[in-house]
């Protein structure tokens, strides 16, 4: 390499300065420059020489520019007197500047006005035209002569800069190629020095194995090639090497990077290139670098990284494991909070649709619902000026039992209900302390259950029957006197709003009022009972179809009294299926035989589905309390969960990788000096140490925030805003207190939770520039409020958020209550308040930063 002969030591050689000297064509460049400029381009140059040949070339042109007008003019007399003087006037000032251009101009004027103008053949003119003519000519030729003049002198002029620019490239490249001379000398030399300073091992072998040129640490390794080749001087081997690729660039043309193993068990990085000497002969340029320890550390790091990843690996699939499964729940959550919405809905419906009253309290006597037929039945004017309580009802009523007796406070229908007991059309008597007004009831009520049976409130139904007690009333009296007063029992019955049907003995119809001839088909007569299977089916309430013997009418024709035997009845006229509360009794002579049937039946079917449809809201109620219950829990298992694998990952992980870092740092310290590239390798790999140590750390925050356990809420939320303002851009302004707060661990983390949920939808939604955050005691309440300047949303679209949705699931699980207030293009503010309790500030003072 570079004429080095093989066995020559390159440290104990000078270099020739034949081999430093330029090569001869830069050096023939630098010792003849381009010579010095010494004259200037001659400036107007004149095409004819001599005063007295100008001066016949002037009066030659302006004669044959006179000839060839009077030529022309001889043909065409009115041609322009000066179109022929133009040319001559160009011309002249073409070849030879300006002098004979003005010249010209001024002999074709003297010529024209003697000898073309009149009079001809004076020096006069009489037309004035004709003096203008002369006298613009004349000013236009000496223009023109001046014009050319100057283009003629600015054209030499740019042709003399372009001379001068061309001798000033040409010596500055004859500089630039002595520099360049200057400089190869000197890099070759300082290419010998790097090649002895080089840490890898440098070598050029010949296509015979020997080593043409060996660097200090080859020398070093495997000691002076001398005409040794380099299996010997490598292996100590007499025979090459069967597997050697050293010379396979030399085919391919294409460098090697391979791994070769010594005796002595180090491992070496080879870099084999082919190259050209300068006679011409192809050598392999071998590097070599020791990569034993390296390698070693490599696999030993590859170990950890191994158990990182399956680590790490195993905790994701736990973590989507449960991500999964919360998901299904939270699916199953959703579906069974619309489920109950609907049932609030269907529930609201048949509130509103039923004619009879219906309250519904809980067990401490609060009305829960209540419908408009109840402000109808207490005679309130609108429901909203209804009584909302037990307590209310009682000071505002007086209640009494059908005897007319007061009724006792612990036998209310309500008290009764929350005890256990049911009752169906029981009649009490009421009266408006404030009003006067008294009326009867008949109520139905009876206790509302969970799901475990356990009773959680009450639902009374009832309806004014106070028309229908003074109906019965005259019915009885009616009885007595039947056959006088038949017009006016048949008003009664009529006026009567239940179903009401009397039968002989035989089951024959005696009477039916209009109410129960529509259910029938609106038949002129009621039918008989051996009919009434033809119009009307009977079922249990469990959906067992009844026979005729089992029917209420059957029941009463045999003696019996029945009260409030419900049964569903479809009603085939009407296509109808409802639900009846039947009540009847036998009409019984003297003797005791039975002489007539009367049935009543009232329907119940809105009061039935009424409570049917309770009973599944409260069902539902229980399954959200439920689902509620389980999300919670799943949240707190996801955030120990997050917290083990923080930890986990802290603890072992970091350890691990601060035990490697340590201990290269221990070796980086005690290797030679001498070793840069080692040493450099070395610092790289303390280097991604150091990294996979930030990456644990970033994991470990992003998982559980250290700074929220160590250092409370407050910096918690501190430190959150500043990291989104560094990552986002945004400005963010926080208030928070100057110490910790005392928060229990869970309320802490739902805190802090939200928060981050918060500053993402700012991220991803709002478009906002900046954000203020505070966190702050009100009223003995602790409030968190985010606020940005965005685009803002119409509060409309909030149901369909889910994040929000969860938002406020765990405000609810910390005991508060979240509000979110946005209008389009005013920015959104998020408001989270829980009531402190334990909760309370150790202190008011509180501390304010900017984030950018």
């Amino acid at each position: 390499m570079f004429g080095l002969d093989s066995t020559q030591d390159a440290t104990d050689r000078e270099v020739t300065p034949a081999e430093l000297e330029p090569s001869a064509a830069v050096s023939r460049s630098i010792a003849n420059p381009l010579p010095e400029q010494t004259t200037r381009p001659r400036t107007n140059v004149r095409f004819i020489r001599g005063w007295f040949w100008r001066g016949l070339a002037v009066v030659g042109e302006v004669t044959v520019a006179f000839l060839t007008r009077e030529l022309v003019a001889h043909q065409q007399p009115r041609f322009a007197p000066f179109i022929t003087f133009y040319p001559a006037v160009l011309l002249a000032s073409l070849l030879d500047g300006v002098w004979a251009g003005a010249a010209v101009t001024v002999l074709s004027t003297l010529v024209a006005e003697v000898f073309i103008f009149a009079p001809k053949g004076e020096l006069a003119v009489t037309d004035p035209y004709d003096i203008l003519s002369l006298v613009i000519f004349l000013l236009f030729g000496i223009s023109l002569s001046i014009v050319i003049e100057l283009y003629h002198r600015n054209r030499e002029k740019l042709a003399a800069y372009m001379v001068e620019e061309a001798v000033s490239h040409e010596r500055r490249r004859r500089e630039e190629e002595r520099k360049l001379a200057q400089s190869i000398q000197a890099e070759r030399q300082r290419l010998y020095d790097v090649l002895e300073t080089l840490p890898s091992m440098v070598s050029l072998l010949r296509p015979d194995h020997r080593v043409a040129f060996a660097n200090r640490s080859f020398r070093e390794k495997f000691g002076q090639p001398g005409d040794r080749r380099c299996f010997e001087t490598r292996y100590g081997r007499t025979e090459p090497c069967e597997d050697c690729e050293t010379f396979l660039p030399l085919t391919t043309g294409q460098p090697l990077k391979r791994e070769v193993s010594f005796p002595d068990d180090t491992l070496m990085e080879a870099f084999d290139f082919p190259f050209k000497d300068l006679d011409g002969s192809s050598l392999i340029l071998e590097m070599g670098n020791d990569i034993t320890a390296r390698r070693r550390a490599e696999i030993e790091l590859k170990k950890h990284r191994e158990h990182l990843e399956e680590l790490v690996a195993e905790r994701t699939r736990q973590v989507e494991s449960a991500k999964e499964r919360l998901e299904a729940e939270i699916r199953e959550l959703e579906q069974a909070q619309r489920r109950v919405s609907e049932s609030r809905a269907k529930l609201e419906a048949a509130l509103s649709s039923m004619t009879d009253s219906v309250i519904i309290t809980d067990r401490d006597g609060q009305f829960v619902e209540l419908n408009d037929a109840f402000a109808t039945l207490y005679r309130f004017k609108s429901k909203a000026e209804c009584v909302r309580n037990f307590g209310e009802f009682t000071s505002l009523f007086e209640v009494f039992t059908a005897g007319g007796e007061p009724l006792a406070g612990e036998v209310f229908p309500m008290r009764r209900a929350l005890c256990g007991e049911t009752g169906t059309n029981v009649e009490y008597g009421y009266r408006r302390k404030d009003t006067g007004e008294s009326w009867i009831g008949s109520l139905s009520f009876g206790p509302v259950r969970a799901e475990d049976g356990a009773i959680t409130g009450a639902v009374i139904t009832a309806r004014d029957v106070t028309e229908r007690k003074r109906a019965e009333r005259e019915l009885a009296e009616a009885r007595l006197q039947a056959e006088r007063t038949a017009t006016q029992l048949r008003t009664i019955f009529e006026s009567v709003e239940e179903r009401l049907y009397v039968c002989d003995r035989d089951g024959n119809a005696i009477m039916a009022n209009s109410v129960a001839r529509r259910t029938y088909g609106k038949l002129p007569v009621a039918p008989s009972v051996m009919e009434m299977p033809g119009l009307m089916d009977v079922f249990d309430l469990e959906g067992r179809q009844l026979d005729l013997l089992e029917w209420p009418i059957s029941r009463v024709l045999r003696g019996e009294h029945i009260h409030s035997v419900e049964v569903k009845v479809r009603f085939k006229a009407i296509d109808q299926e409802r639900i009846l509360s039947c009540n009847g009794s036998a009409i019984r002579d003297q003797s005791g035989e039975i002489v007539m049937a009367v049935l009543t039946s009232a329907d119940i079917t809105d009061r039935i589905r009424t409570e049917e449809a309770l009973r599944r809201s409260e069902k539902m109620a229980l399954q959200r309390e439920q689902f509620q219950a389980l999300a919670e829990r799943l949240r707190r298992a996801r955030e120990e969960e997050r917290t083990k694998v923080a930890r986990d990952l802290h603890d072992q992980i970091g350890q691990i990788l601060t035990a490697i870092k340590l201990d290269l740092t221990w070796m980086s310290r005690r290797l030679p000096k001498a070793n840069d590239e080692f040493h450099d390798r070395m610092t790289g790999t303390i280097g991604l140490i150091n990294e996979g140590v930030e990456s644990v750390r970033a994991i470990c925050t992003g998982l559980r925030p250290g700074v929220l356990d160590d250092l409370g809420l407050p910096a918690a939320i501190e430190w959150q805003a500043n990291e989104f303002a560094s990552r986002t851009g945004i400005y963010c302004a926080v208030t928070v207190p100057g110490t910790d707060l005392s928060l229990d661990g869970d309320q802490a983390t739902e805190f802090f939770r939200i928060f981050q949920e918060c500053l993402t939808n700012v991220m991803r939604h709002a478009q906002a520039k900046s954000a203020r955050v505070a966190l702050y005691e009100e009223d003995g309440d602790l409030v968190l409020l985010v606020a940005d300047d965005g685009k803002g949303f119409r509060e409309s679209d909030l149901s369909d958020s889910l994040g929000l949705l969860g938002m406020k699931e765990r405000a609810q699980v910390c005991g508060g209550d979240l509000e979110i207030a946005s209008t389009p293009g005013n920015g959104t503010t998020v408001t989270l308040r829980v009531p402190l309790h334990t909760a309370r500030s150790r202190n008011n003072d509180y501390a304010h930063s900017d984030s950018r």
